[in-house]
């Protein structure tokens, strides 16, 4: 097909599940430009991070010092969505679209569910879709330390709940 100028996100998969297969894009005009995957830093001062360097799904998402590896880059698309470098089809999303406290946060094949898409509130906090009330929050509050799980959890501001990019 022909597209005119501007940004378009491409995503292929097999139709069967458990199968894989390689895809190739290709332009004769311009470049294809690589995804800006960036690091999350919560307000504790770790990055969110895939726990033992695991891209299955079902992994789960935790903190942990930050270090410049694919296992802590992230990029979120216009869905909402956040992918891992490490794991390019997987996504953030609570475990099973649960809404109650202590769900788990993981990474499982994207999907269109709104338990994978999530919104930024004005406090720096990450809300999923299916549950705006609560937030993505690391398990131990304030005196988490790294390689605590990340878990849904009412949204009340704290430390532990605050995310920025950066690099």
């Amino acid at each position: 097909i022909q597209l005119s100028a501007g940004s378009y996100l491409v995503v292929a998969a097999t139709y069967s599940s458990g199968k894989s297969d390689s895809f190739e894009l290709t332009t004769d005009q311009g470049t294809l430009a690589e995804f800006n995957y960036r690091r999350l830093k919560n307000n504790l001062g770790y990055c969110m991070d895939l726990e033992g360097e695991n891209t299955s799904g079902g992994t789960d998402v935790q903190q942990w010092s930050c270090q410049n590896d694919d296992y802590q880059k992230w990029y979120q698309d216009s869905m909402g969505r956040i992918h891992s470098k490490a794991a390019r089809f997987q996504c953030i999303g609570v475990d099973g679209g649960g809404s109650s406290n202590g769900s788990d946060i993981i990474i499982w094949s994207c999907n269109s569910n709104t338990s994978q898409q999530w919104q930024w509130s004005t406090s720096n906090s990450l809300r999923p879709g299916h549950a705006t009330h609560k937030a993505f929050d690391i398990s131990g509050g304030s005196s988490a330390y790294k390689g605590k799980d990340a878990h849904l959890w009412d949204f009340h501001g704290g430390k532990n709940q605050q995310w920025v990019w950066i690099d």
